[in-house]
């Protein structure tokens, strides 16, 4: 996690030029659900997370009239192997089941990497042409709890 520290920044500064010129330009920054709910042992994750979605909201309003939209999706707990550690890492820290993530999702389960490119997707294409500004959460409800 530390080694990406201002990708997002950095790469959106390298493509700018080339979204100015697009007639068809989206930025999707993926942030995490975390940014609205934070939890130890992973403070600094969660505020990192949060400066994306600050970060994400002031391009918003710097680069809409420039036609480039950017949007934001948060993920919950995926099935990845950094998602495992780090739910692992979580577990060892605190004490709680290893299965306490997917107990927590209204929906029952644990996401997937499909499930949050779906929503990709849609914010990347023509399909979302209207949207812009928006951070969507892909945690099968967790937030809401």
């Amino acid at each position: 996690m530390l080694g990406s520290r201002f990708t997002a920044v950095r790469l959106t500064n390298a493509v700018l030029p080339a979204l100015r010129e697009s007639k068809f330009a989206a930025i999707v920054n993926i942030s995490s659900n975390a940014a609205k709910m934070p939890f130890d042992p992973f403070a600094h994750y969660c505020a990192a997370k949060a400066a994306l979605d600050m970060y994400s909201r002031a391009l918003t309003l710097d680069l809409g009239a420039k036609g480039i939209r950017v949007n934001v999706v948060s993920p919950g707990p995926v099935l990845t192997p950094e998602g495992d550690e780090a739910r692992k890492a979580f577990s060892d820290a605190t004490g709680a089941a290893p299965d306490v993530f997917a107990q927590s999702v209204p929906l029952g389960r644990l996401g997937t990497p499909g499930d949050v490119a779906e929503v990709v997707a849609l914010l990347a294409s023509n399909r979302g042409n209207w949207m812009t500004g928006a951070n969507i959460l892909v945690d099968g409800g967790m937030t809401a709890r």
